[in-house]
């Protein structure tokens, strides 16, 4: 079965087919593949202090062969009876970061089962998120950071993989100063149909990034059960940019849940800030447009990921960029109606 995973990248269905399968073995069983496990190798974890928290695990700093590695660690991996659910999470990020290799996806090294029963081990970047390398760097060129995570996305997007909890807490800046994309526990293939968003679903911490379809599916016509997909994909990247341009998270003066799924399902979008303010960090006019394309509430009126590409491309990456204060001082949202936002045509006269 692993044969099939390593079978030439260009027979894109028998490679997809296989790594559906094995993974589906893989959590079911709650066994690793071999291949995923770190063998004959030094691993030592670094302090006793965790570097980053999730909803379910915690990060640490570790060495692997003089390597520096983060090594993610399931809350109660020390524990017998690890939830279920959280560990078929875990196998499915393994599984499939497994198997991504690009300049803009953090490198995953494997899994260990020496120092946690449930540990994945992936490049230290030790610039941190986004949003704190933007907040260190203020003057640092925001729109390469936005093609850099629109770059990892569209290869992603091209082995017809779903990223599913894109947001700046899961893009990362290593020592080149690239951005790089991390977190694949919701990640799912295509040919899964997507990855179904049910109330056991983890989605604490993510739902403002969140496309109102996969919010709220009834309402816009689709089944009770929503699945995250390429469409969703590129609404949370427009939520991804907002939170690079301004250094705010979508709805940062909304401090309830609730209140964020009747905004985002009610048309209300974050409002351009002014040009005073944004001068000075690259949101041009077509990058604003861009984001307004990404983010319809239509999912069949957002662009593609290579239409995105192409509008980012056009930008002017050469400059440094420096606000007069970060994060960005922001009036209160505007609701912003759905019929106000641009369709994908209004993206052509963008692309080059």
């Amino acid at each position: 079965m692993q044969g099939l995973c390593h079978t030439d990248p260009t027979n894109k269905t028998r490679h997809q087919r296989g790594l559906k399968l094995l993974r589906h073995l893989c959590a079911k069983n709650q066994i690793y593949p071999q291949a995923v496990v770190l063998r004959l190798q030094s691993l030592q974890q670094v302090g006793d202090t965790a570097e980053a928290f999730g909803g379910s695990s915690r990060v640490f700093r570790g060495k692997l062969d003089e390597k520096d590695v983060a090594l993610k660690v399931v809350v109660s991996s020390r524990e017998f009876g690890c939830d279920p659910r959280i560990v078929k999470r875990v196998l499915r990020e393994a599984m499939i970061w497994r198997h991504l290799r690009h300049r803009n996806i953090a490198t995953f090294h494997g899994v260990d089962v020496s120092l946690y029963p449930l540990c994945l081990v992936s490049e230290w970047v030790p610039l941190g998120t986004v949003s704190q390398y933007l907040f260190k760097n203020p003057r640092s060129n925001r729109t390469k950071l936005v093609r850099d995570i629109a770059d990892g996305l569209a290869y992603l997007h091209a082995l017809e993989i779903v990223h599913a909890d894109l947001k700046a807490a899961n893009v990362l800046v290593n020592k080149e100063h690239v951005a790089s994309l991390i977190d694949f526990g919701i990640a799912t293939l295509i040919t899964d149909l997507g990855t179904s968003f049910t109330p056991t679903t983890p989605m604490t911490g993510t739902i403002r990034w969140a496309a109102p379809e996969v919010l709220d599916p009834e309402q816009f016509g689709l089944p009770d059960i929503s699945r995250f997909t390429k469409a969703s994909d590129i609404y949370s990247l427009s939520m991804t940019m907002w939170e690079v341009f301004t250094g705010h998270v979508p709805f940062h003066n909304f401090q309830n849940d609730g209140q964020v799924i009747r905004k985002i399902t009610r048309g209300v979008r974050p409002a351009r800030p002014p040009h005073s303010v944004t001068s000075t960090v690259g949101l041009t006019d077509s990058m604003w447009t861009l984001m307004e394309s990404c983010w319809s509430e239509d999912c069949s009126r957002r662009p593609e990921i290579t239409d995105v590409l192409s509008v980012v491309q056009g930008e002017d990456l050469s400059t440094d960029q420096g606000p007069l204060s970060w994060p960005l001082e922001l009036d209160e949202y505007q609701v912003r109606l759905p019929v106000l936002f641009p369709e994908r045509d209004c993206l052509e006269p963008l692309i080059l």
